[in-house]
């Protein structure tokens, strides 16, 4: 299998200068993605289609470890003694409708642009010229919104199945360890609970990698209109075999980018958000070899 024949500082630089030479599309896009999530938070926040949790210190609620379905909808609590932690809230019937409705709104109107936004910034990084044009194929051609929303599903569905095996199940023991009274910081199970912590926290890092690993479904997708969602997962999961480890650090590399954009409130996003997106892209074209779009196109 062909290496990267870049080092991720040259593939860095290469994006940088990508993104100035197409800064204007790289703010409009990036403003139409960004202007697309806040008007679907802003509807979701306005007709309360939220689901809020309570959290308090162990300390000042008397909440114990609770389930229960009322009239109204679902009541449930969970206590970490040894975390001082208490998590409580009630979800009624209304809140659940509208959440799940939103969801999928949300879903309907965001899968088409990230897809659209993943297909741009492929072909600048492949030295093309597309255009903010090519957004509107995702929206007003039912074969690309359905497929766009289709890999979305199924990703998601990856991430959260991840995230469940991995951060899931040591979550599950941490609450059952923080029931035990004898749970001191000394004992075994003050040990054991340190332990979960660890092992949680590597569960995410584990889930984190395995899920960016499919990220180059989405060039697949938009480099083959002949490839179904299902062929395009199968695809990336051969293309990148002994390389999702290389790809996860490259990743990890801007994690200094991702801190500017928390320092900023999110402001950084114009610049953070294209040059990772076409950093990510040239990383991929360059595994895949010279052409681009060879392996990633390959049966």
């Amino acid at each position: 299998m062909k290496k990267s024949s870049r080092t991720f500082r040259e593939i860095k630089q290469e994006a940088k200068k990508t993104l100035t030479a197409n800064f204007r599309l790289c703010i409009l896009l990036t403003l139409i993605v960004v202007g697309i999530h806040l008007a679907m938070w802003y509807l979701r926040t306005r007709y309360s289609a939220t689901i809020l949790l309570n959290v308090y210190a162990a300390g000042e609620t008397d909440v114990g470890n609770f389930f229960s379905l009322t009239e109204e909808g679902i009541r449930f609590g969970l206590r970490f003694d040894l975390l001082d932690t208490v998590i409580a809230s009630t979800i009624t019937r209304s809140q659940m409708i509208l959440f799940f409705l939103s969801q999928v709104l949300i879903f309907a109107v965001t899968a088409p642009v990230i897809l659209a936004g993943s297909e741009i910034y492929y072909a600048l990084a492949s030295g093309l010229k597309p255009g903010l044009k090519d957004i509107f194929k995702w929206y007003g051609d039912l074969r690309y919104s359905g497929r766009a929303m289709g890999l979305r599903f199924l990703l998601g569905l990856i991430q959260w199945g991840l995230l469940a095996a991995f951060a899931g199940i040591p979550i599950t023991f941490l609450w059952w360890v923080s029931l035990s009274d004898g749970a001191a910081p000394g004992s075994a199970a003050g040990i054991l609970l340190r332990a979960l912590l660890v092992l949680m926290l590597l569960g995410m890092v584990l889930a984190t990698m395995i899920s960016w690993s499919f990220l180059p479904a989405h060039y697949i997708l938009t480099t083959d209109p002949a490839v179904s969602v299902r062929e395009a997962i199968s695809r990336t999961n051969r293309f990148m075999r002994g390389r999702m480890v290389r790809f996860f650090l490259f990743r990890l590399s801007f994690a200094l980018w991702y801190l500017l954009f928390l320092v900023t409130s999110g402001a950084a996003i114009f610049y953070v958000y294209p040059y990772l997106e076409l950093a990510s892209a040239g990383f991929v074209r360059d595994l895949a070899g010279e052409s681009g779009e060879s392996e990633l196109r390959e049966e």
